[in-house]
């Protein structure tokens, strides 16, 4: 396996909070598909904690997953500028043992194969029906050791852990390939 990218990200709960519960604001809408706001529900109810807290956990990761990208392009600036950008396509979701994991829309998911395809070969993506990405051609993946393709091309593997202590959420995020 190499590692194409990496990349960690800082929120400060409380900034986080005034952002998401300022008037009108429909940032938590914009920027997290219902699964996550779902999962971070249960958990906060499990535990007895802030939902908004799990929240900021996952914008973290999800502002790690465009710098581990951005370090795999090779590139300083954000692959698709931040105006506008399809926070909600990067999905921070956990799977049947609570563990997180990366998933992309389709949309987003073809600009990651698209562009990561440029550097290291010729990816592409196609939707499923689930509405995310499924790579086909070079054989990238979405996920944790997920493969799909042919098998004599490259698979990518996502992986990013969730961390938040008191006034701080934090996150970590790795794209390799093999």
């Amino acid at each position: 396996m190499t590692v194409l990218g990496l990349g960690h990200d800082v929120v400060d709960v409380e900034s986080f909070r005034r952002q998401c519960l300022s008037p009108g604001s429909l940032f938590v809408a914009r920027a997290f598909c219902q699964a996550e706001r779902l999962q971070c529900q249960a958990r906060a109810q499990a535990s007895g904690d802030d939902e908004l807290m799990h929240l900021a956990a996952r914008w973290a990761g999800k502002e790690a997953v465009l710098k581990a990208w951005c370090e795999a392009l090779g590139e300083a600036e954000y692959p698709l500028g931040l105006d506008g950008f399809e926070w909600s396509g990067i999905r921070i979701v956990e799977d049947a043992r609570r563990r997180p994991h990366v998933e992309f829309s389709a949309s987003l998911g073809q600009s990651v194969a698209g562009s990561l395809g440029k550097v290291r070969g010729n990816g592409a993506a196609r939707e499923g029906g689930d509405g995310l990405a499924h790579w086909v051609g070079d054989g990238l993946a979405r996920g944790v050791g997920e493969k799909s393709g042919n098998g004599d091309g490259m698979a990518l593997h996502w992986h990013v852990s969730l961390s938040h202590d008191g006034p701080i959420a934090s996150a970590i995020a790795l794209v390799e390939c093999n």
